[in-house]
Parts: structure tokens; sequence; C-alpha cells
């Protein structure tokens, strides 16, 4: 009940504080890209609803991935949405289909039964090799091919590396590099977290800046800390909590930049970019994104899949450019402006609320495939598959369309992958050798525990 109350409260302290700060300064800074403060008192009463009904059904106990991936949709995508429900006085329709989506997908996970399928056997020091083994030669292809010519460090000339980096190599590289940064480093980070090979770890941060400065690709330079983080916190069971706690931390802590920006003078831009960078890009860029498809989608054809290769070229895409780049002329007037979108958006341009009704029914599935392979990948396996999982979920979420979140962001990887996390590996074989041998399986070491290797050779010599 404590952790529930906490829950309750910390959403709606979000909610209020995000709310203070688009009046504040989202607007006056940004109202040229549509943002309006129009605040209807009614809307506000039912966003607050909404929140609490909500915190009320989503789990409260981190007991399983899926709790933190409702909340990451909570915190990334629902609060601010019903902030600007209420601020910008909009209508109810498309709140009420979002809502209505999310208590679908968070239904279903519970009575849906997915288990994970039975993997070839890779133990742990395998797997840990085969990712190192792949990020080297992913690497050391890109030297091979003149990638060191367009070495960049520095954040602020991403943009003026990316597509040169791109072009140098060749096309099936769209298809390696983001697996790369969001799932081969990022597991194999956490595996040699887990399994104390510290060195490991450190090489794995490496990679993620040797990525970032050869594909000018910012997310494998943040995405190492980002798990690190997620794995040292998801020990207990109280992570919404504290994540919570985190996120209302930073929204104050943008608020106050941006407050620095507005009553300091000659601050030379020492501060506002941090409020940039959070509350107006991460916290209500994608909400006011979803509903910019809505409103284009809801008074134009619908895509219908017609874009993937899932309809098999039977149905005519109608329109000249992609969805986002669709978006992005229609809303930012300019054709190369990709306005992204999570399963949310993208599921109403598909099929309207049918649409996002069968992606919440498939997010579904997919949350309750990574809690089964977290079942049953030993005592840390939650902590475990939570952290090597969270950066493609996060993208699910907030800014990919679902099969470009399987195919070009890596989550299929990310999905064999984990399916090889195994509580039998390597304990089950260790009292395979036992029962073998004759002698009684240990009491010392409960079955489902993961060993590092040094516990494991031990564990299997004392056999």
């Amino acid at each position: 009940m404590y952790r529930r109350f906490m829950l309750l409260l910390l959403n709606l302290a979000m909610f209020v504080a995000l709310t203070f700060g688009y009046e504040n300064f989202i607007v006056p800074l940004y109202g040229y890209e549509g943002y309006v403060f129009q605040p209807d008192i009614t809307n506000g009463y039912a966003a607050v609803i909404a929140i609490i009904i909500l915190s009320i059904i989503i789990p409260a106990t981190f007991k399983k991935p899926s709790t933190l991936f409702f909340q990451l949709t909570m915190v990334f995508i629902l609060i601010p949405m019903m902030v600007l429900f209420y601020a910008e006085g909009k209508s109810w329709e498309y709140p009420a289909q979002v809502v209505t989506a999310f208590v679908f997908s968070v239904g279903l996970l519970r009575f849906i039964k997915i288990d994970r399928p039975r993997s070839f056997f890779l133990s742990m020091d395998a797997l840990q090799r085969l990712l190192l083994f792949m990020v080297l030669i992913y690497l050391g292809s890109i030297f091979a091919m003149g990638g060191a010519a367009y070495l960049n460090f520095d954040l602020s000339k991403v943009y003026d590396f990316r597509t040169d980096a791109a072009d140098n190599l060749p096309g099936i590289f769209g298809y390696i590099s983001p697996p790369m940064g969001k799932v081969v480093v990022p597991i194999g980070l956490v595996l040699s977290l887990l399994y104390r090979k510290y060195v490991f770890a450190s090489l794995y941060v490496i990679f993620g800046f040797l990525i970032f400065g050869l594909t000018a690709n910012k997310a494998p330079l943040f995405n190492p800390f980002l798990v690190l983080f997620i794995y040292l916190i998801s020990s207990s069971k109280s992570l919404t909590i504290k994540f919570n706690l985190g996120i209302l931390l930073v929204i104050l802590l943008s608020i106050g930049d941006f407050w620095l920006a507005f009553n300091l003078e000659n601050s030379d831009g020492l501060f506002g970019w941090l409020g940039t960078l959070m509350l107006a890009r991460m916290f209500f860029l994608p909400p006011e994104i979803n509903y910019m498809y809505h409103e284009f989608f809801s008074s134009h054809d619908w895509v219908l899949f017609s874009d993937s290769k899932i309809t098999l070229g039977l149905l005519r895409y109608p329109y000249p450019l992609d969805a986002p780049h669709m978006i992005g002329r229609y809303y930012f007037n300019s054709d190369l402006t990709g306005a992204n979108t999570g399963w949310i958006g993208s599921g109403y341009m598909h099929a309207g609320f049918a649409g996002m009704l069968l992606y919440a029914a498939m997010t579904a599935v997919i949350f309750k495939y990574v809690d089964s392979c977290a079942r049953k990948a030993g005592d840390r396996g939650v902590e475990l598959v939570t952290a090597a999982t969270v950066i493609p979920i996060f993208s699910l979420i907030t800014s990919s369309d679902l099969p470009t979140t399987f195919l070009t962001h890596g989550l299929w990887a990310n999905m064999i992958l984990i399916a090889c996390f195994r509580n039998r590996s390597p304990n089950d074989y260790a009292e395979l050798v036992r029962m073998r041998s004759g002698v009684k399986p240990s009491s010392t070491v409960q079955k489902g525990a993961l060993l590092n290797p040094r516990e494991h050779n031990t564990y299997l010599k004392r056999s």
C-alpha cells in the first residue's frame, strides 16, 4: 500500500511540475512551435482522475521488467499528454483512446501466457566472448573502410559528420549499427558487471564512445550509462518509486535551469540547455508529436501497414514521403524533419483506434516475453533482463514504429540474446555433475542463482 500511495503521489507531483514548467517556460520559449496555454479546468479534473486511475492499475512493486516499462510509458507519454490535454484545452477523444489502449495493454499482460523458446545452449562465458567478438569485428570493419576520417567526439558537430560517416559505409550498416549501440554493447556491459569483469565493462563503455564517434549517433554515447543506472537501481522492489523520484528531480532541475536562464543576465548560454534537452525535448515533444499524428491521420488516409514489407507490396502507400517526414512537412514546414513517434502514435497512423489496440496487444506480448526470460534467468534475472532491454523498449514507447523497433533498432536480436540468460548456466550443469557423481545437491547454492565464472569452476571441482 505504501508503494502504491507513493507512486500515485509522485505521478501527481510530476503532473503539477510539468504543468508549471509548460506554462512558465515552454510556451514563452517554444510558442512558435505551436505550444499554447489555454487551460480547460474540466480537462484538468479529468486528467487528474485519469492519472489516479492509471496509478492504481499499473504495478507498483518491481518484480518484473514490464513494471518499469509501463512506468516509462506513464512518465514520458501519458502524464505529459495529460498536461497538454489540460493546458491546451484539447479534445478528450484522443486522450481517452490512448488511456484505453494503455489499460488494455496492462490488463492483457495479466491474462496471456507466453514462454520463451528453448534456445541453444550458450554459457554466459561464451555469450560474453561472442558479444565482444561482434563489437570488435564491427569497429574493425569501420576503421578498415576509412571510418577514422570521420571520427568526432564533439556533440555540437554530430550533424556535420553524420551524413558523411553514413555514406562512407555500405547500406547494410544502417541495420547493423543500431543493434550494436542499443543491444550488443548494453548487454555486454550488464553481463560484465554481473560477472564482475570490470575490465570488460570498461571496454564496453569505451566501445560506446567509439561507436558514437564513428557514426555521429549520440545514443551509443549515453546508452551504457543508462543501462548501468537501471542495473544498479533495479535490485530494489521500490524501483518505480526511486525512478519517479529521479524523474521528478530532473523536472525540477530543468525548471530551475530555465528560471536561471530567464533571470540571470549575461549568462552566455550557461543555463537553459538542460531545460531544453529534458523538459522541452524529452517530456513534451513525444506527446506533442502523438497529437500531431492523431490530428493528421484523423483527416487523411491511414497507412494500413503499406509502408512495411509485411503487406508484401499489396497495398499502395498513399503519401510521397514516409510518415515521420510527412508530419515534418505538414507541421514543421520541412521535408528534412522526421517526427518519429512510438507505438501509440504509429498505431493510430496505421489503423486509427483499432491500430492502437493492435499495437497495445503486441506490446503486451513483447513485455510478457521479456518477463518470462527474466523469470527463468536466475536470481539476478530481473535486473539483468530489465537493463538489457530498456533501450529498445524505450524507443518503442517514445520514438519508433513497432516493425522499425524490431528490425532497425535490433529488438529481434535483443529477444534472442535474453533467451540465452538461463538459470541452468552454470548451476544446473553443476548439479548434473553432482547427480552423476552420486552426490546430493548442495544446499549452499540455491538453484537458479547466477554464479560468476570463478565460483562456477570452484563449484564444479567440488562436485
